[in-house]
């Protein structure tokens, strides 16, 4: 279909977020940002560069890649013109680790993954920070590890636990003795009123 060889919806959805060579992009609305990430990600996973790193990092590459898509497109949250190395920097001290359990075998790949997706994408949008992000991911790869390490660190996406609501006493049946003291069965007395 397109430039790319792309199927007829990639083609499409490349149009639809402006994606072709030679297009003025409009601002990015919020929900096409997550689409914008993922095209990127299945365009990279799908290529020879993709291809390649699925057979270094084996079953971890696509667990990994998908992780680092959410992350940009929810926790970053902008297109990939506007992040730069202070968002990178977040993503790898405090984001990514934050939304890994910490018992996931391909955990320590991350930032491999992240940085052949970074540089796929850096060459995909014809942008220039493509060196600045492989520097910043190759420098932060220790600090990535550090946080892993860290059992106190934040957890991103965990469900709090829900403290289930209690009665401050026993529940009183209709046909008990009323509360009030007054000697009568509840049901005759006070469940009356409520």
């Amino acid at each position: 279909m397109g430039s790319t060889g792309d199927s007829p919806e990639k083609h499409a959805l490349r149009l639809s977020l402006g994606c072709d060579a030679g297009k003025v992009r409009p601002p990015m609305p919020e929900r096409t940002l997550e689409q914008r990430w993922r095209l990127l990600a299945a365009s990279f996973r799908d290529g020879p560069e993709g291809r390649e790193a699925a057979g270094r990092f084996g079953d971890g590459f696509r667990p990994a890649l998908d992780l680092c898509c959410y992350a940009l497109s929810h926790d970053v949250g902008l297109p990939p013109p506007e992040v730069d190395g202070e968002h990178l920097r977040e993503l790898l001290r405090n984001l990514l680790p934050g939304r890994i359990e910490g018992g996931e075998p391909w955990r320590g790949d991350v930032p491999e993954v992240l940085g052949e997706f970074l540089k796929y994408t850096a060459a995909a949008e014809t942008l220039s920070a493509g060196w600045q992000w492989a520097t910043i991911v190759e420098d932060e790869r220790g600090a990535y590890m550090a946080a892993l390490r860290n059992g106190s660190r934040t957890r991103l996406g965990a469900a709090s636990k829900q403290v289930p609501d209690r009665r401050p006493a026993p529940k009183l049946g209709r046909n008990e003795p009323c509360f009030c003291g007054s000697g009568k069965k509840y049901k005759q007395c006070c469940w009356k009123l409520t």
